[in-house]
């Protein structure tokens, strides 16, 4: 008996080499379209940027890797017009130099997706204008970022504390809200970490308190419309569509970006008094005397913990006086007569005997 003999098959023969992949090409293609579509949009003339040459790599101020375009540096080139949106596609781009160019219009949007940039320099581009785009932050890459010598207004948007790898950063002879110029460095460019660090504390700080004052004015709102009132009548005529500063408001006091007093006395108004009070968690002074405000004094006063002074006397309030007004602890004056339907004012609960005094001789 004679065992089967196993072999291996023989190798196959090599096939044909694999056709080169068309990916990179195609993109780098692309990527050459659009560099030439933006080069024009800008009224740059194709024979300049091309300075003869069909490849890429060899165009005026274009950098390629990889077979990608990663940086564009058309500084002081005449150019003109809006930035086109089309830049955005560039995907790979670590370098963008537009400065010292006669480009107008704002900052588009979609420059936010151009996560991979490093470099960004627009400085002494004096016709552009608006505000920096809100996403700026998602630029996490960005290591320099030069804005200086244009126009650009408005705040400082609070996203740009997330640029993390920042080095060198100029904001300097631009058009912002004074706020935002207030905490601004004096220098014209912070390139250490530690200045840097200390702006985008400055920067939180500032929106913060820009979120409080809008946290504020609108539950001033909200206690304004409860009560009867007209929005004309709190906020005044808004000129050219653009809102009143709520500084400027009937009756309220700003300090610190905070609502701290408010007085409406004397005006007439109806209505109740909204549970939204509370929300004014800085206020020392309400004064709502002298009107004819009728329902419960709401339970959320007892949130105003820097209350000092509360005038709600020549009122129609009825029901029972709040147990919360206890957590007053600041209040000091507290004036509550001439609401005949008020039951239960409690006496006891504050610390300052002249006025436990004269709550128990209401």
């Amino acid at each position: 008996h004679m065992s089967a003999l196993t072999t291996s098959p023989p190798p196959m023969p090599p096939g044909p080499p694999s056709p080169p992949s068309k990916i990179s090409n195609s993109t780098l293609r692309d990527d050459k379209i659009t560099v030439m579509r933006c080069w024009k949009a800008m009224g740059g003339k194709a024979t300049k940027l091309r300075r003869g040459s069909e490849d890429i790599s060899e165009w005026h101020g274009v950098t390629v890797e990889d077979s990608r375009v990663v940086g564009l540096e058309w500084r002081m080139q005449r150019l003109s017009g809006e930035i086109p949106c089309e830049l955005s596609r560039l995907s790979a781009l670590k370098v963008l130099c537009l400065q010292a160019n006669q480009l107008s219009g704002p900052i588009p949007a979609d420059f936010c997706r151009l996560t991979k940039l490093e470099d960004l320099r627009l400085h002494s581009c004096s016709r552009l204008c608006g505000p920096i785009p809100l996403l700026i932050g998602n630029l996490l890459s960005l290591e320099t970022l030069y804005l200086h010598g244009t126009g650009l207004s408005g705040d400082i948007p609070p996203s740009f504390i997330n640029l993390g790898k920042l080095k060198d950063l100029s904001l300097h002879s631009c058009k912002f809200s004074q706020t935002s110029q207030s905490i601004l460095p004096p220098s014209t460019i912070i390139n250490s970490k530690e200045r840097i660090r200390t702006f985008f504390k400055e920067l939180a700080k500032m929106h913060a308190r820009r979120e409080w004052l809008i946290s504020d004015t609108n539950a001033v709102e909200k206690c304004w419309s409860a009560l009867g009132g007209a929005e004309a009548n709190l906020k005044g005529d808004a000129k050219d569509g653009i809102p009143t500063d709520p500084s400027t408001w009937r009756g309220i006091t700003i300090e610190n970006s905070r609502v701290t007093k408010v007085d409406w006395s004397h005006l007439g108004l109806g209505g109740s008094l909204s549970e939204s009070i509370g929300d004014l968690t800085a206020l020392t002074t309400l004064r709502l005397n002298n009107n004819n405000i009728h329902g419960g004094i709401p339970a959320s006063l007892g949130k105003l913990r820097s209350l000092r002074g509360l005038a709600l006397e020549h009122n129609a309030f009825y029901g029972e006086v709040p147990a919360t007004l206890e957590s007053c602890e600041s209040l000091v004056f507290l004036n509550l007569i001439e609401n005949p339907s008020l039951s239960n004012v409690p006496f006891d609960f504050l610390k300052n005997e002249e006025v436990k005094a004269y709550l128990a001789s209401l």
